[in-house]
C-alpha cells in the first residue's frame, strides 16, 4: 500500500463531515490554478465554472440552507474536463487532477466515502509529483523516487497537507476566520508552472 495513503488516513481519522469537505475544498483551491493555466493555454474549459462550484460549497459550510444540485455539479465538471490523449501536455494532467478533485469532492459530500477525501490528497502529491519529474527531467533517474521525494515541492505539499488536518483538529468552529487562517498554511503554490 502506498504509504502516504495510509499516512493521510490515520491522520484524516476522527474529522467531521464538515471538516473533511475544508480539507477537500483547500485541496481544490490549490489545484485550480493549474486548471487555469491549462485551459488559457489550450482554450478549452472554464476555470470560472470550477471557482464558482468551490465558492458555493464553502458557502453551504458557512450558511446552512444554501441549495444547490450536486448532481448538476458532477456534470458540469465532467463537461470540462480535459481528456489527456487530446493534448500533448502536462499541462492537461495537471487540469485532470484538478477536475478530478473537485469530482472527488462532490463524490464525498453525496456519499461519505472517506477515500474520496483520501483520493483527493494523493490526487495533489500526484501533481507535485508529475511537476518534479517534468521540472527536473528526471524520467531514466536512478534515484527517481529519493529526489521526488526530498524535492521542495513534494516536502511543502506534503507538510502542507498534514498542517492542515492538525489544524482542523483543533478548530471548534468553522467559520471566515479559521478558512483564512488555513488557507495561511503553506500558502505557496503547490507547483510553479512558471518553472517549466
Amino acid at each position: 500500500m502506498d504509504l502516504y495513503r495510509k499516512l493521510i488516513a490515520e491522520k484524516l481519522s476522527g474529522l467531521s463531515d464538515d471538516k473533511n469537505i475544508v480539507f477537500l475544498l483547500l485541496i481544490c483551491e490549490k489545484l485550480l490554478p493549474n486548471y487555469k493555466c491549462f485551459s488559457v493555454k489550450y482554450n478549452f474549459g472554464d476555470a470560472e465554472q470550477l471557482k464558482s462550484i468551490i465558492s458555493d460549497l464553502y458557502s453551504n459550510l458557512l450558511a446552512e440552507n444554501i441549495k444547490y444540485d450536486i448532481n448538476q455539479y458532477i456534470s458540469k465538471v465532467d463537461s470540462i474536463t480535459p481528456n489527456t490523449e487530446d493534448f500533448d501536455a502536462i499541462y492537461a494532467s495537471f487540469a485532470l487532477d484538478a477536475c478530478t478533485a473537485i469530482f472527488s469532492t462532490l463524490q464525498f459530500i453525496k456519499n461519505k466515502d472517506i477515500n474520496d477525501v483520501i483520493d483527493v490528497a494523493i490526487y495533489a502529491r500526484d501533481t507535485v509529483d508529475m511537476y518534479i519529474l517534468e521540472r527536473n527531467d528526471l524520467a531514466n533517474n536512478n534515484n527517481l523516487v529519493l529526489l521526488i521525494e526530498h524535492n521542495f515541492f513534494m516536502l511543502a505539499e506534503k507538510k502542507r497537507q498534514l498542517d492542515v488536518i492538525d489544524f482542523l483538529k483543533k478548530l471548534e468552529v468553522i467559520n471566515e476566520q479559521g478558512l483564512e487562517e488555513l488557507r495561511l498554511i503553506g500558502n505557496l503554490k503547490i507547483i510553479d508552472l512558471d518553472l517549466l
